[in-house]
């Protein structure tokens, strides 16, 4: 069975364990790929990634490897995939493009951390194909996950932006809904009555005034009406 799989696989790379058998390990890493297990891709791509299992670090490989778990559907795997495409360690070197993209998938995915990085990047690079109000809008969905420590780490990201990126973020997530207003990080009268209508449609509400506290409600309200996978989690 590939769980039990992927389950020992740590056991016997554990090397502060009695168990710890690398050659085993890499035996039932090879057998989960071999039936086309995504967590089975993802523990061999962070082997070539790590030189484990006496295997020699193989980048490509590893590249490969994770792509497969990625599109397989495992909830990390874009996660490393971004964080290759930071590095340069993934084909065609540096790409934030990419990285970011990749980030955004793990958090469709309910991956916190992921959307944290992807708010980082957005601030801090120039990312072609996304506007000021995206790195905002990405950490408030990463904020509003149950994952503490992955939410408060997204919350770092946009807790200090200031109130027009905010409120640009909050319609950003609102259009993203299917809702027509503009994004221009102003939300007057129009914007507030959108959001009031929505949220009175869903049960939730009042609208929160403060700029942050209203973007995390929703962002809150998206995952609520745009449920992830937790079965592969």
């Amino acid at each position: 069975h590939t769980f039990s799989m992927n389950a020992l696989t740590g056991v016997y790379l554990d090397d502060d364990s009695d168990y710890y058998d690398p050659e085993r390990a890499l035996r039932y890493m090879r057998e989960s790929v071999s039936r086309n297990d995504i967590y089975g891709f993802y523990n061999l791509a962070r082997a070539y990634q790590r030189g484990q299992a006496g295997l020699e670090v193989d980048l490509e490989n590893a590249f490969d490897l994770m792509q497969k778990a990625a599109v397989g559907g495992h909830p990390r795997g874009p996660y490393r995939l971004g964080e290759m495409y930071v590095a340069g360690t993934a084909p065609g070197g540096i790409d934030y493009v990419s990285a970011v993209e990749a980030f955004s998938e793990s958090l469709n995915r309910g991956d916190a951390f992921a959307a944290a990085k992807a708010a980082y990047h957005l601030r801090t690079q120039n990312v072609a194909g996304y506007d000021e109000f995206d790195s905002a809008a990405i950490g408030a969905k990463g904020a509003a996950l149950i994952n503490r420590r992955g939410a408060d780490a997204a919350l770092e990201q946009i807790a200090d932006q200031p109130a027009r990126l905010l409120n640009g973020a909050t319609q950003r997530i609102m259009v993203e809904m299917g809702l027509e207003l503009a994004v221009d990080g102003a939300f007057g009268p129009a914007s507030q009555s959108v959001l009031n209508d929505l949220l009175a449609t869903h049960g939730e509400g009042p609208a929160k005034t403060d700029p942050l506290e209203r973007l995390l409600q929703i962002a809150a309200l998206h995952w609520k009406l745009s449920p992830f996978r937790t079965d592969l989690l």
